[in-house]
């Protein structure tokens, strides 16, 4: 797909509103002639009501700073290519209402489409695994795959 659009949606913890999020867009442009991957994404507006935190020690927080209910919204940009895992995140602001943005980047080297695939097939393994179980294993083969990557 080159572009998505979701209107609206609503996240509800019983019957309160939890999370909703307005105009969500996101574009891609698919990777042609050796040139990577590019994508970007915005919201319109997103709510949070923070009095659901049931966490004490974070609950004192929210209300010290008087956050209990935040707005705001996202935006972000990269790009991506494929054929060496190479994913350069130039842009992910999470700006909140009357507060602040939030802002990171990060280059990634090594993200294929094969660390990809291994890593999917292990989550697989790992959700199929009864509750309880020992996941030690995954876990490490997990970190293995992860030594793959590298932080530019």
């Amino acid at each position: 797909y080159k572009s998505a659009e979701l209107d609206n949606m609503t996240v509800k913890v019983a019957d309160k509103t939890a999370f909703s999020m307005d105009g969500l867009a996101i574009a891609i442009t698919p990777p042609a002639d050796g040139k990577a991957l590019a994508f970007s994404g915005t919201t319109e507006k997103f709510a949070a009501d923070l009095t659901l935190v049931e966490d004490p020690k974070s609950k004192e927080v929210i209300n010290a700073l008087g956050y209990q209910n935040i707005t705001g919204n996202l935006e972000m940009e990269g790009t991506w290519q494929p054929t060496d895992g190479r994913m350069d995140l130039s842009k992910y602001e999470i700006s909140v209402d009357n507060a602040g943005t939030l802002g990171m980047t990060f280059d990634l080297g090594g993200y294929t489409l094969d660390v990809i695939k291994s890593m999917q097939e292990m989550q697989k393994k790992m959700a199929a695994q009864p509750e309880g179980a020992d996941n030690s294993a995954q876990g490490m083969a997990m970190l293995g795959l992860l030594q793959q990557l590298s932080f530019n």
